[in-house]
């Protein structure tokens, strides 16, 4: 890829996750409300038995989610001029 990394919120979790043009998720730096500190991290990704792709597990508020993470990269990136490319370069 020669396009620069770009990273974008994820819908519904701003402030605690991002995804990246090169199809990665990671978490923010952050505090807690007891204040304790949390550095941000690059996700791993799993693959799927429903979906044909990988998904990533959020968690938020005490409650997990796995997401699709093609999804979240169409979302995030819907209004890019490099949708076509950053689709077309999903990871196996």
């Amino acid at each position: 890829m020669d396009m620069e990394e770009v990273w974008k919120p994820i819908k519904g979790y701003e402030g605690f996750y991002e995804v990246s043009s090169y199809w990665r998720v990671r978490s923010i730096d952050r505090y807690d409300r007891r204040g304790i500190f949390y550095k941000g991290r690059i996700l791993k990704l799993r693959k799927s038995e429903m979906y044909n792709g990988p998904i990533v597990r959020f968690s938020r508020d005490g409650v997990q989610k796995d997401k699709c993470l093609g999804y979240i990269v169409a979302d995030a990136f819907r209004d890019s001029e490099n949708l076509q490319e950053i689709m077309a370069n999903m990871p196996d």
